[in-house]
């Protein structure tokens, strides 16, 4: 009974759209999943993942998404809910890595790599949301102080095209 099918693509900032926190989703870009589904349903599909361009969404329109969704290039618009922590994170020239961590949660996440990643990453289960939790009270006291380095730092792959504007604007110049 479903009106569309989203195919969020390895790119995408925050959780993963997996259902059991203990498997470790495939690495396939949103441009693969639309070359993979598209031939197999007569569904609409959204293009989800690392979108934060015109070109982005033209490619995947390109590809077969009849529509694309958008997070990462929200992140730093005028209404954005993001901490002012998160968002000196997001403009943070010592943060150049993107990965995909349980560090801070347990499960499968898109986030800067920082020194919380780097620490933790190799000891965190996939125990959500038991370790988000957990680990909650560190990244709040790290977000109270300023400390890029020990909050989640969620983001897609495209987080450098970011733009503090009003997010009207934003949808605007992304639509084609």
């Amino acid at each position: 009974g479903a009106d569309v099918l989203v195919l969020q693509g390895q790119e995408a900032g925050g959780h993963r759209a997996s259902h059991d926190p203990e498997v470790e989703p495939a690495v396939i870009d949103h441009l693969g999943l639309l070359e993979t589904v598209g031939p197999t349903t007569s569904l609409p599909l959204v293009a989800a993942g690392g979108v934060t361009t015109p070109g982005d969404v033209r490619r995947a329109q390109d590809a077969g998404a009849a529509a694309v969704q958008v997070g990462t290039a929200l992140l730093l618009a005028t209404e954005s809910g993001a901490s002012r922590t998160y968002r000196a994170a997001l403009r943070d020239p010592s943060l150049t890595e993107r990965v995909t961590t349980r560090a801070f949660s347990g499960r499968v996440a898109g986030a800067l790599r920082n020194r919380f990643v780097d620490r933790f990453a190799p000891l965190a289960p996939p125990a959500f949301p038991v370790l988000d939790q957990v680990s909650r009270p560190v990244r709040t006291a790290a977000a109270a102080a300023g400390d890029v380095h020990g909050i989640h730092v969620w983001a897609g792959s495209g987080w450098r095209a970011c733009q503090d504007r009003p997010a009207g604007e934003i949808v605007r110049e992304l639509a084609p």
